[in-house]
């Protein structure tokens, strides 16, 4: 018998029901060990929709990996960290929404890796870390404007997004990693703020 409701942190729960997976609590979230560490398991492949509540203040790590069938998600405002491998994977991902006064400071690395529909994405002002391989291979996006706020691009945090065609830095940007842009087959201009100090090696290899 498949579990269909639990806890999923100290003081959050989980239930399922509908192809939609509803949270409700406060706190931060369980940090996941791998793949198959989810409470939710074993009815990953079948979530559609992600109901988060407005107290949740981290996404733990691998929460949502697999998840081939969810849709949309909107991260609520008291969320600090998306933790790695958090949406990786998400194959049928084309929405995700920050909302409004949002405190996220980082994005975990692998976090939205292969989320190849997702097709936009307003990052928040808050917004600092941009871990490795963050979005990786989101085949689908088309532009990103990186606040000034991030200090650093991560390794490969936008490699191989084949259809990314503008990237818009601000003051602030002080390191690009490690291959971060290379295989933006269709990145056509950038513009590199003073503020940058230093571009990891390859980062922009096979730009053709």
């Amino acid at each position: 018998l498949r579990a269909e409701s639990g806890t999923c942190g100290a003081y959050l729960n989980w239930e399922y029901a509908d192809s939609t997976l509803t949270i409700t609590g406060s706190g931060p979230m369980t940090n996941f060990a791998d793949y198959y560490a989810t409470p939710w398991v074993s009815v990953r492949g079948s979530i559609a929709r992600v109901v988060l509540p407005e107290g949740l203040t981290r996404i733990g790590n691998g929460a949502f990996w697999g998840c081939s069938q969810l849709r949309t998600v909107t991260i609520p405002s008291k969320v600090t960290h998306i933790g790695s491998n958090a949406f990786r994977e998400c194959f049928s991902l084309s929405s995700l929404t920050f909302a409004d006064g949002s405190m996220l400071q980082s994005i975990g690395a692998y976090a939205f890796n292969k989320c190849i529909v997702l097709t936009t994405i307003q990052l928040p002002f808050s917004l600092v870390y941009l871990e490795n391989e963050a979005f990786y291979s989101c085949r689908k996006l088309s532009s990103i404007d990186i606040p000034a706020s991030v200090l650093s691009i991560g390794a490969s945090a936008f490699s191989e997004c084949t259809n990314l065609s503008k990237v818009i830095l601000h003051e602030g940007t002080q390191a690009i990693g490690n291959n971060a842009f290379s295989g933006c087959t269709n990145l056509t201009s950038i513009s590199l703020p003073q503020s940058l100090v230093s571009i990891g090696s390859s980062a922009f290899d096979n730009c053709k």
